[in-house]
């Protein structure tokens, strides 16, 4: 295949996806499942390609661990009791799998281009994207234009003097997840090098005035992994300990806050988290308990149970997202410790995928710098289980998939080898 040339589908679901954000402030409700379609879409596509023999070593890896913690999970609720209600289990599985499964789905779906198709194609829509935010930004530090984020009560409380830019979804991290995803096509597509240098300050301006914690530690983590690639072609175990030292000294404020504040609603759910990994040893309280949306929507019996009804942001009549807010704390609860440490093996793999010598060395910087906010974010929040936390797992699985070369782990056709203008192992990654 032509470089730059795309099959017409394939392009029209690229363009779709980089309007998936938009979806989530039009006024429709089926709108608001978007990421739920899209979830149960590369579910199905990945079990195909899994019976056809399509994935490699590390994707399939990666695909039957995150089965097995399902099954996990589902032992865990025919030994607790506490949710039988077959629907609400099922959507709860559904909403642990979708960003793994989206991200997987992209990463095999477009792993017959490369990085520069896809970056020559969207570019366009991405740069108008960064420009409009940037703009808007800006404009929002001397007045609100519905833009700036508020807290709870509804007020806007700046930070260091900056007035908290939150763009069309009014909220740091999905504004960085936002742009993030953009600046890797422009990165990927852009042939001048000024044009990328542009864009990449006026992405750094935008995102630091957001004020968030998390984006901030995302700009270190790409400038560190930037000036790193340069000379480096995979991270070593003393600068990732270096980068989490660096990391933890920036957001201790926030730490502090969500974690050894024991009266903070994030903290309290860790606690009990663990209390409930320990009560239900060695599995877990089961799928739909504890920290997840059915949990919360349908008001778990263990909220009841732990007296979380009387706490402030997590009683049954003042949700407001923080029952939903603590993805460490849903594994460890409803799969357990061993739910938790096949987990960590999942996004070890991601790791090592990503950190694979031969991914392109212009955007792998990025690619990084986001994991690293995922992960971060995995103590304090469930980002990743958002609308844009799942639009960002499927922009990095397009960007990262590029070529495959066949080895002996790898089943592909012969015909899609040809097509393929860079080539490499990513099953040599694992």
């Amino acid at each position: 295949m032509k470089q730059f040339e795309m099959k017409r589908i394939d392009l029209l679901i690229a363009l779709l996806l980089l309007f998936f954000p938009v979806s989530e402030y039009i006024n429709w409700k089926p709108l608001g499942y978007l990421d739920e379609l899209l979830g149960v879409f590369c579910l199905f596509y990945l079990l195909c390609a899994l019976m056809r023999g399509k994935l490699n070593r590390n994707e399939g890896c990666i695909l039957i661990l995150m089965f097995g913690i399902v099954l996990l999970g589902v032992l865990s609720n025919v030994f607790s009791g506490l949710v039988t209600n077959l629907f609400v289990i099922g959507v709860d599985v559904l909403e642990f799998l979708k960003a793994v499964v989206v991200f997987l789905g992209f990463h095999v779906f477009y792993r017959k281009y490369d990085v520069k198709d896809l970056g020559y194609h969207l570019k366009g829509i991405a740069k108008t994207i960064i420009i409009a935010a940037f703009i808007c930004a800006v404009i929002s530090q001397f007045g609100d234009i519905g833009m700036t984020m508020r807290h709870a009560d509804g007020n806007i409380y700046p930070e260091y003097g900056i007035q908290p830019f939150g763009f069309v979804s009014r909220n740091g991290i999905q504004t960085y997840y936002l742009l993030s995803g953009c600046l890797l096509f422009i990165v990927a597509g852009e042939k001048k090098r000024i044009v990328k240098r542009i864009y990449v300050v006026l992405y750094f301006i935008t995102t630091f005035l957001t004020a968030a914690t998390l984006v901030w530690c995302g700009n270190l983590f790409l400038i560190t992994f930037f000036i790193y690639y340069k000379y480096r072609k995979q991270l070593k175990i003393e600068m990732l300990i270096g980068i989490a030292a660096i990391a933890i000294v920036i957001a201790f404020p926030a730490i502090q806050e969500y974690i050894f504040n024991t009266r903070a609603p994030r903290s309290v759910l860790l606690y009990y988290g663990f209390l409930t990994a320990n009560t239900y040893f060695p599995f877990g309280s089961g799928f739909a308990t504890y920290g997840g949306e059915m949990a919360a929507r349908y008001y778990s019996p263990l909220y009841w149970a732990y007296g979380f009804d009387d706490r402030y942001g997590l009683s049954h009549t003042g949700y407001g997202g923080i029952l939903n807010d603590n993805y460490v704390a849903m594994i460890v609860a409803q799969m357990g410790y061993v739910g938790l440490i096949l987990f960590g093996v999942v996004y070890f793999r991601l790791f090592k995928l990503f950190d694979y010598k031969k991914l392109d060395r212009k955007i792998k910087p990025i690619i990084m710098s986001v994991f690293g906010v995922i992960v971060c974010s995995l103590m304090i929040s469930a980002n990743s289980k958002t609308l844009m936390g799942v639009w960002i797992h499927a922009i990095m699985g397009m960007c990262t998939a590029t070529c495959i070369e066949e080895d002996k782990t790898t089943v592909y056709e012969a015909g899609e080898k040809d097509k393929c203008k860079s080539k490499y192992i990513l099953s040599d990654a694992v």
